[in-house]
């Protein structure tokens, strides 16, 4: 029972390290898209 119990820790910190993971990338990406957009936003605005 023990070694199913940490086999199932070991799972779910694996789980939980990718899922934070992931989140952390999207969030980067959805960050970087944002401050992209914002400067061609800014770009614009400096044309005209």
């Amino acid at each position: 029972i023990s070694t199913l119990t940490e086999a199932g820790y070991d799972a779910a910190a694996t789980d939980v390290a990718n899922t934070a993971l992931t989140v952390g990338i999207a969030s980067l990406i959805v960050v970087a898209l944002y401050m992209a957009y914002w400067q061609q936003s800014l770009n614009r605005r400096g044309r005209k």
